[in-house]
């Protein structure tokens, strides 16, 4: 994982962020993440990934869809 330091000097930003933190019931540094991920384009969005799982998955309805915790266990279990 790679980190990045930022200083800012603008204490209303500052301020406002941890506002917006607090609204989301977040730290202020997750809520910073947040804010760079949407600036980039880097989503996260859980119920996207979902819904492309599913699209996928209904190519091929006559498979077999393999449970990805199962695989993980067994990858473990090695």
């Amino acid at each position: 994982m790679g980190e990045i330091t930022i200083k800012v000097v603008d204490e209303a930003l500052v301020r406002r962020l941890t506002e917006l933190a607090d609204t989301h019931q977040i730290s202020p540094e997750a809520e910073a993440t947040e804010i760079l991920r949407r600036a980039t384009g880097v989503s996260r969005d859980r119920g996207r990934r979902v819904e492309t799982a599913r699209r996928i998955a209904a190519l091929t309805p006559q498979r077999r869809q393999t449970d990805a915790t199962e695989m993980l266990r067994q990858d473990r279990a090695r």
